[in-house]
């Protein structure tokens, strides 16, 4: 192993440490609005973009990132974003939607992957302070953001609805 390749898993250690609980925040914040404030089923979803120009080089980049890096850990984070890539290739090639379930449990299970990365190799103070502040962060963006739309696409009154809605 040499030295450059162990600078490079240190800063994939760093980045998960704020994109795992981001992406987590990502997911539960859109899924949360999905069913109290459109009153659709629960789902996992996040901003998953369904193209063939997006989903194939993401798929193919997230392979070649599993196998060339070297821990457990990331090669694994980066099969699950692979398989949900995959997954969302499928889906616009064949030109179907994909089960929100099917590529959400792989996009959960890669931020969460990430997460235990960053995790693992700091202290327990900074992933503590860190970890939850992206997540809170990501949460109250995408609410809001998903809110916001809502707003500009006229389908919420903002006087109407209840404060988090």
């Amino acid at each position: 192993m040499t030295v450059q390749s162990d600078v490079r898993t240190e800063n994939l250690r760093r980045g998960g440490l704020y994109l795992g609980p981001a992406l987590l925040g990502s997911v539960v914040a859109t899924s949360l609005y999905r069913v109290a404030c459109e009153g659709k089923a629960p789902a996992l979803v996040a901003g998953m973009l369904q193209s063939v120009l997006f989903n194939v080089p993401f798929c193919i980049g997230s392979v070649y990132l599993a196998l060339k890096v070297h821990d457990k850990l990331a090669r694994a984070a980066f099969l699950m974003l692979a398989i949900e890539q995959a997954i969302l290739a499928y889906g616009a090639l064949s030109g179907t939607a994909s089960n929100h379930l099917l590529v959400g449990i792989p996009m959960v299970l890669f931020a969460a992957l990430l997460t235990l990365l960053g995790i693992r190799h700091t202290t327990p103070r900074r992933a503590a302070l860190i970890a939850p502040s992206a997540f809170v962060a990501m949460f109250l963006f995408s609410w809001g953001a998903r809110y916001y739309g809502d707003v500009l696409m006229g389908r919420v009154s903002v006087v109407d609805q209840i404060p988090i809605c």
